[in-house]
């Protein structure tokens, strides 16, 4: 009975919480917003999600699927530390295609047993995909994808930070 009731009790508390009339603060961090929409493409019957900005590459995995097709749009600067797309118990499974355009000041300092552009992938199809002006620990040996399972990762290339 003492278990129901603290599950019913955590239960009013998101619901009170995620319902609060109180406006969102505002925030100069660059994170995905619900109320961003991806453009996407139809490539066949699949649907391809177009990454045209900062806020769109840091919505996969959060708010687009890990097993979308996604295919960069144009040159992206971060402007942010950046979160691994992907990790082990959660593995990138779509595929990205950086289609020859450039992902910048990659920075990774936090310091994560899974660091890179990609935290984790299985069964992914990652290509195309030029990082530029990277600047991770130099403990991390595979700064595309840090764990990857039956992926096939093609024609990608990296340039570090001076």
């Amino acid at each position: 009975m003492k278990h129901l009731c603290m599950i019913f009790l955590a239960g009013l508390t998101i619901f009170f919480v995620g319902c609060s009339s109180r406006p969102a603060e505002p925030s100069s961090s660059v994170s995905p917003s619900l109320s961003s929409t991806m453009q996407t493409s139809s490539v066949g019957e699949e649907t391809c999600y177009l990454v045209k900005t900062e806020e769109d590459l840091r919505a996969i995995g959060s708010i687009y699927p890990l097993s979308g097709h996604y295919r960069l749009e144009n040159d992206i600067s971060l402007t942010q530390e950046w979160t691994p797309i992907g990790s082990p118990s959660h593995p990138f499974t779509g595929s990205f295609d950086g289609n020859g355009y450039t992902i910048s000041h990659l920075t990774v300092t936090k310091e994560a047993e899974h660091m890179g552009f990609f935290g984790a992938s299985d069964g992914a199809n990652i290509q195309n995909i030029l990082l530029s002006d990277v600047a991770l620990p130099e403990t991390v040996f595979f700064p595309i994808v840090s764990e990857s399972v039956d992926s096939d990762i093609v024609n990608c290339s990296i340039s570090y930070a001076s």
